[in-house]
């Protein structure tokens, strides 16, 4: 991997099978020194790893290979005794303990199988007690209290010596003073019952999944300060659970001045209408427990205790990460941490890139949708503020405040046109200006009525009637999938798997383990064998394209809808198995006729590359494919196609180069899909297709980034 320009890089590698450093994550982190100038590293390969970890050294990232291959499990639990008799209580049963400043997490799973809280008592997965915590892509899974975030209590220090501890401590969790001791989670699933996410700290959770188990309880129990402003923030999350509907409580105040809000959160039957409730006489509901914009089953906030706050739209956007977590960025830190300077010219790039930008056309188009989706993912990876300014000034630009597209084609269907409206979504949830989700209702609306094959597919365009392009399946479906999992019921999954189970049966070459471009199901184009509609060869953008629409429908759908979600991820496993087997062995990327290297004139492919290495990394990262297969040799195929594919002119400017500009089939005796023909199309440099991907796919490199 890359080392990181200024650092000493120390990196740690823990298997259970003898093939790293240690077999062992505390051994590992025993033998790191104390103090360290820049950030160090443990990567932890898949495996069940038994025991209580403390991770007392600063600036540490754990890193696992994938989040379900890697557990960090304990069973210690509040009413076990003691050697000398007593009871271990809540506070030394965790399975991890964070106690050091600027620790970050990401990609695995940490447990504590104790069992249920009536049997056992309390039971902690993670006690998070350092200072500037990060939290990304990871399970934590218990019963009762599973997250304390919070200082370390005295006795808590006593029980882990001789591991030195570097964080806030104070004899009993009642004591703890206004602090800024902070933690961040983001793209994590929290699973628990009874007040299963609490203490006093200030915490910010980001797109997490909060679920509850069976039993049913409380998602939350803050212990905030009088005095302190902020408490628990969860800001676009999923609130689920197997327990009966409206056995889930938002929460109940652990200390009289608890504060919790939640802020654009989605929230299923399981939770209940009430939202928050009193813990006791004393302890009781305040305006400080908040609510806004709620999605789901449990939209309706009429119903909510009557002290709980409803709070205004000025007040909910008064409430960022930078005001919630006292100055503290995470999300900046990580765009600094992640800097990729050895990959010469990316952020000159990105920066000329951005700053020069044109619209790709004059109307609502797919290429100038690439870009705007490669800069909220690259925002999301880092914490790019021009990535994002630069996605939110396109679209206010473009929708009018009334959720209107005046440059939308309507003259024709086109299902390219939709693409760009992926974005809509993200400028609702960093703006939360309505006008956006007008504008994703319209393009929904739009697709209501867009021609299908009798098959249930719909066409590519209007001009191209009756036919099935793979690129069409990354133009629609996502957006479809985002749309119904906020908005929608979840309604539309069975239509979206079948429409990838019909591009199965009719585009997919099970001898080379490829799609074809298109199928003609009339069967009249010329281009079309007269016997199946299958257009000839195998173009690596339009394979891409299909990869990539899996990809994000799957990270999208909610994995309850198992039947649909599983049918996509076998799809998934399957195309990424297939192409993975046709890339160039030296490189790790791919041809633009992704199976005839042998041909004068094929080459490495730029937008395809990326696009196929964004679906491996993010596939990776989802827990999908298996990272001993895939992982380190994506990150390294990224790597060569950005030293390879961009280049400084003389003049200083940068430009990534070899994309193809545009293939097609069509309409007609046009564009005949022969393997000349795509090899005949220009290659070009900067062109939308593929800088967007390039985006995308960096995003996902950043993600993974060890």
């Amino acid at each position: 991997m890359i080392d990181r320009q200024g650092e000493s890089s120390m990196r740690i590698v823990v298997a259970l099978d003898g093939s790293g450093d240690f077999n062992s994550v505390q051994a590992a982190i025993d033998a790191l020194p104390f103090e360290a100038d820049a950030p160090r590293e443990i990567y932890i390969r898949n495996g069940f790893y038994s025991g209580r970890v403390v991770v007392n050294k600063p600036k540490l990232r754990l890193v696992g290979q994938s989040r379900d291959g890697v557990t960090i499990d304990h069973a210690a639990y509040a009413r076990q005794t003691n050697p000398n008799g007593a009871e271990r209580g809540t506070f030394l049963s965790f399975t991890l303990l964070t106690a050091a400043p600027d620790i970050t997490v990401e990609n695995l799973s940490i447990s504590n199988s104790a069992g249920d809280g009536r049997l056992v008592g309390q039971a902690v997965a993670v006690y998070a007690a350092g200072d500037r915590g990060v939290w990304r892509n990871c399970r934590l899974s218990a019963c009762q209290d599973t997250l304390f975030c919070g200082p370390l209590m005295q006795k808590v220090v006593a029980d882990v010596a001789p591991h030195a501890c570097d964080a806030e401590c104070v004899p009993f969790v009642g004591d703890c003073p206004l602090t800024h001791s902070r933690q961040y989670f983001e793209n994590c699933v929290i699973q628990g019952d009874v007040d299963f996410i609490f203490g006093p700290y200030r915490c910010w959770f980001e797109g997490c999944t909060l679920h509850m188990n069976a039993r049913g309880g409380w998602y939350t129990a803050a212990n905030t300060p009088q005095d302190q402003p902020y408490g628990m923030v969860f800001n676009r999350c999923h609130l689920t659970g197997e327990c009966p509907p409206g056995m889930g409580y938002l929460g109940r105040p652990w200390r009289e001045f608890a504060r919790t809000v939640f802020l654009s959160c989605e929230m299923d039957e399981c939770v209940s209408p009430m939202g928050f409730i009193d813990w006791d006489e004393t302890r009781v509901v305040t305006e400080r427990l908040g609510e806004w914009n709620t999605t789901g089953a449990r939209a309706g906030q009429f119903t909510r205790h009557p002290r709980q706050r409803r709070l205004t739209d000025g007040e909910a956007r008064a409430i960022t990460i930078e005001a919630a977590l006292a100055g503290w960025r995470p999300e900046a830190a990580r765009e600094e941490y992640t800097e990729v300077s050895t990959l010469e010219g990316v952020n000159a790039y990105i920066a000329q890139y951005l700053k020069d930008y044109k619209p790709y056309k004059t109307y609502w188009n797919y290429e100038d949708g690439c870009v705007l989706k490669g800069c909220a993912d690259l925002y999301r990876a880092t914490g790019s503020a021009a990535c994002r300014d630069f996605a939110l000034a396109y679209l206010a630009r473009y929708v009018q405040p009334d959720g209107g597209i005046p440059n939308f084609p309507l003259d024709k269907y086109n299902i390219d046109s939709i693409n760009c409206g992926k974005v809509l979504f993200f400028a609702l949830d960093e703006t939360g200006d309505a006008r956006y989700r007008a504008a994703a209702d319209f393009h929904v609306k739009r697709l209501e009525t867009h021609p299908r094959c009798a098959c249930g597919n719909f066409w590519h365009k209007e001009i191209y009637p009756e036919q099935i392009w793979l690129d069409g399946l990354y133009m629609a479906q996502p957006l479809r999938v985002e749309y119904d999992m906020r908005f929608g019921g979840k309604q539309q999954a069975a239509d979206v798997a079948k429409q990838f189970r019909n591009v199965r049966e009719y585009l997919y070459v099970p001898e080379k383990g490829l799609y074809v471009h298109a199928c003609d199901m009339a069967k009249q184009q010329p281009w079309a064998d007269p016997q199946t509609g299958k257009s000839p060869n195998f173009w690596l953008r339009s394979m891409g394209w299909y990869l990539m629409a899996l990809a994000d429908c799957l990270e999208l759908m909610d994995e309850q809808l198992y039947e649909h979600w599983r049918a996509l991820r076998d799809l998934f496993v399957e195309a990424v198995e297939g192409i993975f087997r046709w890339r160039d062995p030296e490189t790790g990327l791919y041809y633009q006729v992704i199976d005839r290297a042998d041909v004068e004139g094929n080459y490495i492919e730029t937008s395809g590359s990326a696009i196929v290495l964004y679906a491996i990394l993010k596939g990776v990262r989802l827990g999908i494919l298996d990272g001993e297969t895939y992982l380190d040799g994506a990150l390294a195929a990224f790597e060569n196609l950005t030293a390879q594919k961009l280049k400084q002119d003389a003049d200083g400017s940068w430009h990534l180069n070899d994309i193809c500009w545009v293939a097609g089939l069509g309409p007609g005796e046009k564009r005949d899909g022969s393997v000349a023909y795509y090899l005949s199309e220009p290659r070009v440099a900067d062109d939308s297709k593929g800088v967007g991907p390039w985006l995308m796919a960096l995003a996902e490199y950043r993600r993974a980034e060890r």
